[in-house]
Protein backbone atom coordinates (compact mmCIF):
# COMPACT_ATOMS: atom_id res chain seq x y z
CA UNK A 1 0.00 0.00 0.00
CA UNK A 2 1.73 3.51 -1.35
CA UNK A 3 2.15 6.15 1.18
CA UNK A 4 -0.40 8.90 1.46
CA UNK A 5 0.46 12.14 -0.19
CA UNK A 6 -1.55 13.80 2.44
CA UNK A 7 -2.43 12.70 6.02
CA UNK A 8 -5.34 14.45 7.67
CA UNK A 9 -6.11 14.36 11.98
CA UNK A 10 -8.51 14.58 13.65
CA UNK A 11 -8.72 16.90 16.72
CA UNK A 12 -9.69 16.03 19.92
CA UNK A 13 -9.04 12.33 20.81
CA UNK A 14 -6.32 11.94 18.27
CA UNK A 15 -4.07 15.31 18.50
CA UNK A 16 -5.61 16.77 21.57
CA UNK A 17 -6.83 15.10 25.38
CA UNK A 18 -10.24 16.67 26.61
CA UNK A 19 -10.82 16.05 29.95
CA UNK A 20 -13.88 13.87 30.88
CA UNK A 21 -17.40 15.82 30.78
CA UNK A 22 -17.95 14.98 34.58
CA UNK A 23 -14.76 15.58 36.06
CA UNK A 24 -15.44 19.11 34.28
CA UNK A 25 -18.72 19.84 35.72
CA UNK A 26 -17.57 18.23 39.28
CA UNK A 27 -14.65 20.77 39.60
CA UNK A 28 -17.25 23.42 38.59
CA UNK A 29 -19.69 22.49 41.15
CA UNK A 30 -17.06 21.76 43.89
CA UNK A 31 -15.90 25.72 42.91
CA UNK A 32 -19.89 26.78 43.95
CA UNK A 33 -18.89 25.06 47.02
CA UNK A 34 -20.65 21.53 46.60
CA UNK A 35 -18.87 18.45 45.89
CA UNK A 36 -21.06 15.77 43.83
CA UNK A 37 -19.44 12.31 43.37
CA UNK A 38 -18.29 11.18 40.29
CA UNK A 39 -20.78 8.12 40.24
CA UNK A 40 -23.91 10.26 41.06
CA UNK A 41 -22.61 12.75 38.19
CA UNK A 42 -22.42 10.33 35.93
CA UNK A 43 -25.49 8.73 36.01
CA UNK A 44 -27.04 12.07 35.85
CA UNK A 45 -25.05 12.91 32.83
CA UNK A 46 -26.33 10.39 31.03
CA UNK A 47 -30.13 10.75 32.47
CA UNK A 48 -29.80 14.15 31.04
CA UNK A 49 -28.55 12.98 27.70
CA UNK A 50 -31.03 10.89 27.17
CA UNK A 51 -33.76 13.68 27.78
CA UNK A 52 -32.09 16.00 25.41
CA UNK A 53 -33.74 16.69 21.81
CA UNK A 54 -31.60 16.81 20.06
CA UNK A 55 -29.63 14.37 21.65
CA UNK A 56 -25.80 15.74 20.34
CA UNK A 57 -25.11 19.75 19.47
CA UNK A 58 -24.17 20.26 16.11
CA UNK A 59 -20.91 22.36 15.89
CA UNK A 60 -22.55 24.33 12.93
CA UNK A 61 -24.22 26.55 14.86
CA UNK A 62 -23.07 28.22 17.92
CA UNK A 63 -25.94 30.24 19.45
CA UNK A 64 -27.63 26.48 19.03
CA UNK A 65 -25.15 24.52 20.59
CA UNK A 66 -25.09 27.24 23.21
CA UNK A 67 -28.40 26.54 24.13
CA UNK A 68 -28.63 23.15 23.94
CA UNK A 69 -25.04 23.24 26.50
CA UNK A 70 -27.11 25.49 28.88
CA UNK A 71 -30.34 22.85 29.10
CA UNK A 72 -27.78 20.00 29.21
CA UNK A 73 -26.24 21.46 32.61
CA UNK A 74 -29.47 22.29 33.97
CA UNK A 75 -30.95 18.83 33.43
CA UNK A 76 -27.85 16.88 34.65
CA UNK A 77 -27.71 19.44 37.81
CA UNK A 78 -31.06 19.08 38.57
CA UNK A 79 -31.02 15.12 38.20
CA UNK A 80 -27.65 15.46 40.31
CA UNK A 81 -29.66 16.44 42.74
CA UNK A 82 -26.97 20.17 42.82
CA UNK A 83 -28.74 22.70 45.32
CA UNK A 84 -26.28 25.81 43.87
CA UNK A 85 -27.37 28.11 41.37
CA UNK A 86 -26.45 25.76 38.11
CA UNK A 87 -26.61 28.84 36.03
CA UNK A 88 -22.87 29.81 37.63
CA UNK A 89 -22.17 26.43 36.32
CA UNK A 90 -23.23 26.66 32.67
CA UNK A 91 -21.24 30.21 32.53
CA UNK A 92 -18.46 29.00 34.10
CA UNK A 93 -18.03 25.49 32.04
CA UNK A 94 -19.18 28.06 28.64
CA UNK A 95 -16.03 30.10 29.38
CA UNK A 96 -13.83 27.70 30.44
CA UNK A 97 -14.59 25.96 27.09
CA UNK A 98 -14.13 28.29 24.77
CA UNK A 99 -11.13 29.44 26.38
CA UNK A 100 -9.25 26.58 25.64
CA UNK A 101 -7.72 26.33 29.07
CA UNK A 102 -9.02 22.68 29.64
CA UNK A 103 -7.13 21.07 26.64
CA UNK A 104 -4.30 19.63 26.25
CA UNK A 105 -1.36 17.47 23.71
CA UNK A 106 -1.05 13.69 24.30
CA UNK A 107 2.27 13.49 25.85
CA UNK A 108 3.51 11.73 21.94
CA UNK A 109 1.72 14.66 19.84
CA UNK A 110 5.03 16.59 19.11
CA UNK A 111 7.06 13.60 18.40
CA UNK A 112 4.56 12.11 16.56
CA UNK A 113 4.10 15.63 14.52
CA UNK A 114 7.86 16.14 14.73
CA UNK A 115 8.09 12.92 13.36
CA UNK A 116 5.85 13.28 9.91
CA UNK A 117 7.69 17.05 9.24
CA UNK A 118 11.18 15.17 9.61
CA UNK A 119 9.53 12.49 6.59
CA UNK A 120 8.56 15.53 4.34
CA UNK A 121 4.64 14.69 5.14
CA UNK A 122 1.64 17.04 4.47
CA UNK A 123 -0.62 17.20 7.37
CA UNK A 124 -3.81 19.03 7.96
CA UNK A 125 -6.40 18.68 10.45
CA UNK A 126 -9.75 18.07 10.15
CA UNK A 127 -12.22 17.90 12.66
CA UNK A 128 -15.96 18.25 14.13
CA UNK A 129 -15.20 21.30 15.73
CA UNK A 130 -16.66 25.09 16.00
CA UNK A 131 -15.02 28.77 15.82
CA UNK A 132 -12.20 27.96 18.18
CA UNK A 133 -10.30 24.92 16.39
CA UNK A 134 -7.13 26.71 15.05
CA UNK A 135 -7.08 29.40 17.98
CA UNK A 136 -6.80 26.17 20.15
CA UNK A 137 -4.02 24.81 17.93
CA UNK A 138 -1.95 28.47 18.02
CA UNK A 139 -2.72 28.18 21.39
CA UNK A 140 -1.32 24.86 22.44
CA UNK A 141 1.83 25.37 19.90
CA UNK A 142 1.10 23.06 17.23
CA UNK A 143 -0.22 25.26 14.23
CA UNK A 144 2.74 25.62 12.26
CA UNK A 145 2.96 21.76 11.35
CA UNK A 146 -0.25 21.76 9.69
CA UNK A 147 -0.65 22.75 5.84
CA UNK A 148 -4.67 23.43 6.11
CA UNK A 149 -6.92 23.39 9.46
CA UNK A 150 -10.51 22.50 8.59
CA UNK A 151 -13.22 22.48 11.10
CA UNK A 152 -17.00 21.38 10.54
CA UNK A 153 -17.88 24.99 11.59
CA UNK A 154 -15.86 26.43 8.74
CA UNK A 155 -16.72 23.48 6.19
CA UNK A 156 -20.50 24.25 7.15
CA UNK A 157 -21.08 20.01 7.50
CA UNK A 158 -19.54 17.49 9.72
CA UNK A 159 -18.39 14.20 9.96
CA UNK A 160 -19.24 11.48 8.97
CA UNK A 161 -20.30 13.06 5.96
CA UNK A 162 -18.09 12.40 3.15
CA UNK A 163 -18.83 15.70 1.96
CA UNK A 164 -16.38 17.50 4.39
CA UNK A 165 -13.91 15.17 3.21
CA UNK A 166 -14.51 16.18 -0.30
CA UNK A 167 -14.26 20.06 1.15
CA UNK A 168 -10.99 19.12 2.54
CA UNK A 169 -9.49 17.60 -0.57
CA UNK A 170 -10.23 20.23 -3.03
CA UNK A 171 -8.86 22.17 -0.72
CA UNK A 172 -5.03 20.98 -0.81
CA UNK A 173 -5.53 19.20 -4.30
CA UNK A 174 -4.95 15.74 -3.18
CA UNK A 175 -7.28 12.35 -4.49
CA UNK A 176 -8.94 10.61 -2.01
CA UNK A 177 -7.60 7.57 -2.62
CA UNK A 178 -3.82 8.99 -2.21
CA UNK A 179 -5.36 10.59 1.53
CA UNK A 180 -4.90 8.79 5.04
CA UNK A 181 -7.56 9.98 7.82
CA UNK A 182 -6.17 9.93 11.85
CA UNK A 183 -9.22 9.62 13.94
CA UNK A 184 -10.64 8.24 17.09
CA UNK A 185 -14.22 7.48 16.49
CA UNK A 186 -15.67 4.69 14.65
CA UNK A 187 -18.41 6.39 13.13
CA UNK A 188 -17.09 9.84 12.57
CA UNK A 189 -13.11 8.83 11.57
CA UNK A 190 -13.59 5.74 10.28
CA UNK A 191 -16.72 5.05 8.21
CA UNK A 192 -16.64 8.66 7.89
CA UNK A 193 -13.00 8.33 5.78
CA UNK A 194 -13.99 4.98 4.15
CA UNK A 195 -16.97 6.75 2.64
CA UNK A 196 -15.18 9.37 1.04
CA UNK A 197 -12.25 6.82 -0.12
CA UNK A 198 -9.82 8.11 2.39
CA UNK A 199 -7.41 5.81 4.23
CA UNK A 200 -8.36 5.67 7.58
CA UNK A 201 -6.10 4.80 10.88
CA UNK A 202 -7.68 4.80 14.37
CA UNK A 203 -6.07 5.73 17.50
CA UNK A 204 -7.24 4.41 20.50
CA UNK A 205 -5.55 6.25 23.75
CA UNK A 206 -8.44 5.23 25.54
CA UNK A 207 -7.89 1.58 24.75
CA UNK A 208 -12.30 1.60 23.92
CA UNK A 209 -11.61 0.39 20.22
CA UNK A 210 -10.22 -3.53 21.24
CA UNK A 211 -13.88 -4.93 21.09
CA UNK A 212 -14.91 -2.89 17.40
CA UNK A 213 -11.14 -4.55 15.67
CA UNK A 214 -12.45 -7.54 14.06
CA UNK A 215 -15.21 -5.66 12.15
CA UNK A 216 -12.80 -2.52 11.10
CA UNK A 217 -10.92 -2.99 8.57
CA UNK A 218 -8.37 -0.39 9.30
CA UNK A 219 -5.47 0.23 11.59
CA UNK A 220 -5.69 0.58 14.98
CA UNK A 221 -2.78 1.64 17.12
CA UNK A 222 -2.60 2.80 20.68
CA UNK A 223 -0.91 6.42 20.17
CA UNK A 224 -0.18 9.09 17.95
CA UNK A 225 3.24 8.12 17.54
CA UNK A 226 2.61 4.77 16.53
CA UNK A 227 0.26 5.90 13.36
CA UNK A 228 3.23 8.00 12.41
CA UNK A 229 5.23 5.00 12.17
CA UNK A 230 3.06 2.91 10.69
CA UNK A 231 1.98 5.66 8.20
CA UNK A 232 6.28 6.61 7.33
CA UNK A 233 7.10 2.60 7.50
CA UNK A 234 4.82 0.71 6.45
CA UNK A 235 2.65 2.35 3.78
CA UNK A 236 5.43 2.76 1.38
Amino acid sequence: MARPDFVFLDAGGTLIHTPRLDQLIARACAQQGEWIEQEVLGGALKRALDRMHPPRPTSLDLDAYRRWWWQFVHLALGEAGFRGDPECVAWHLWEEYRSGRWLRLFPDTIEALERFASAGCRLGVLSNWDDTLEAFLIQLGIREYFECVISSYVARVEKPDPEIFAYALRLVGVEAARACHIGDDLVFDYLGALAAGVRPVLVDYAGKLAEAAPSVECPIVRTLSEAAHLILTEMV
